[in-house]
């Protein structure tokens, strides 16, 4: 939701056109946000109906991608250092 946020408050600083694209190593909240896969947990239902109002909110175009883990070591590195540091 933090990147939803920043977009948000930076809307007005990217051109009309943009094209937001997530990328995500969890294949199954891949195929959740693409409606590939129902979304029965409620909490996880509530979460996925609030990032269907932030994309309208927005108003760029926003796509969904997954990338497998093993082709994505380099960033699940620095995630984890990130949060490392945050505690």
């Amino acid at each position: 939701m933090e990147s939803f946020n920043w977009l948000l408050e930076n809307r007005q600083s990217f051109p009309k056109d943009l094209r937001v694209e997530f990328y995500m190593d969890s294949q199954l909240a891949y195929s959740q946000l693409v409606g590939r896969y129902k979304v029965k947990n409620p909490v996880l239902r509530n979460m996925l109906f609030e990032i269907r109002i932030k994309e309208k909110e927005l108003g760029f175009d926003t796509y969904y991608m997954h990338v497998p883990r093993e082709q994505n070591k380099k960033a699940d590195a620095l995630v984890n250092m990130a949060l490392d540091f945050k505690i």
